[in-house]
């Protein structure tokens, strides 16, 4: 996991994984999968006893957005607070 930013206290990891689960994924890897990570400047260790962690993760993703096989009608404010607007 890598940490991707870091706002207050709530720093954002991304989960980094390979293409076979079965073969180690390299540092390098991982650092070419996600090139604007926090450095350690923004993400320290001492931070990572103080901050909240949210995990981002999603094994595959499709923009539907602007497409006709976008349900807009299902579609909704949900009734959870953003997360990032909270200190």
């Amino acid at each position: 996991m890598d940490p991707i930013r870091r706002k207050k206290n709530r720093v954002q990891w991304h989960l980094i994984s390979g293409s076979n689960y079965r073969t180690r994924l390299s540092y390098q890897d991982a650092l070419d999968q996600c090139e604007g990570r926090a450095l350690v400047d923004e993400v320290n260790l001492d931070s990572l006893r103080t901050t909240r962690a949210i995990v981002g993760w999603c094994t595959a993703a499709n923009m539907l957005l602007g497409s006709a096989m976008a349900k807009y009608e299902y579609i909704n404010y949900p009734n959870a607070d953003d997360a990032w607007l909270h200190t």
